[in-house]
């Protein structure tokens, strides 16, 4: 990612801006002062080089808590690549409050100064405003939530199956989750009454010890066990992620992986 590393970027002469962190108000806030002509050099979050060749590397700035201030996706930008799907791709939220080591999201996390609001999520209302118009412009077969996580807050959770069998009844939809989420039958049931038809699940390595030792995802096989009958018992789909040729994984655990 360009954000940890932004000087093996910058130092491209290709290359005169790097956006470290998130950029929304980064990228604003760079196309603002291009336009009126002025300088670049104390945006936060940015890393720049001037027509001299000077680099500034500036630090990420604030996370934005308050998704629900972003405007939607601009996707007239990439609907010739959208129109070839038969889904719709959604996030609901940002961040995800696991510290797998494989993952980036703790190293980009680290780089924010309100580092403890990683976790965030848009209201019920603005997800299914969001839909609505996608669907005014083109029909799916699903919605695919892209969110590394779908169903950390039951509450939340909750609110929005109402809302989406509410507004979207014949529309199915998909979504990510953690084994300890998938194996309470509460959240599932939830998922399944209101159309989740398919779940995806990391499971990453089918060696216990290896994947709690080294990739620290602490869960036990039971519960990825569980997670994998609770999905069944309610008529989903299952894909799951693994990873094979860790650093330090040997073949046996390749083999756990593989039964």
């Amino acid at each position: 990612s360009a954000s940890l590393v932004p000087q093996e970027y910058i130092t491209h002469k290709s290359i005169d801006y790097v956006c470290v962190g998130e950029g929304e108000h980064v990228l604003k806030n760079l196309l603002g002062a291009l336009n009126r002509n002025e300088s670049v050099s104390s945006i936060p979050g940015l890393c720049s080089k001037d027509e001299n060749g000077k680099i500034t590397y500036n630090a990420a700035g604030p996370l934005i808590v308050n998704l629900d201030e972003l405007p939607f996706y601009d996707r007239a930008i990439v609907r010739p690549q959208q129109d070839t799907l038969s889904y719709l791709p959604i996030t609901i939220g940002k961040g995800c409050p696991y510290r797998c080591t494989y993952c980036a999201d703790e190293s980009l996390k680290n780089l924010h100064p309100n580092k403890n609001e990683y976790v965030r999520y848009r209201s019920v209302e603005k997800v299914i405003e969001e839909i609505k118009q996608c669907l005014e412009i083109r029909d799916y077969e699903y919605v695919f939530f892209y969110d590394d996580i779908f169903a950390i807050d039951y509450d939340w959770l909750l609110k929005f199956c109402e809302q989406y069998k509410k507004h979207f009844p014949a529309l199915p939809f998909r979504c990510l989750l953690r084994p300890e989420i998938a194996a309470r039958e509460k959240f599932i049931k939830t998922l399944s009454e209101a159309g989740c038809h398919h779940v995806n699940m990391g499971l990453e390595s089918g060696s216990e010890e290896f994947r709690k030792k080294v990739l620290v995802r602490n869960m036990s096989n039971k519960v990825m066990l569980d997670a994998a009958s609770m999905i069944k018992k309610y008529d989903m789909g299952l894909t799951v992620y693994v990873i094979v040729g860790f650093p330090g994984e040997t073949i046996l655990d390749m083999i756990k992986t593989a039964i």
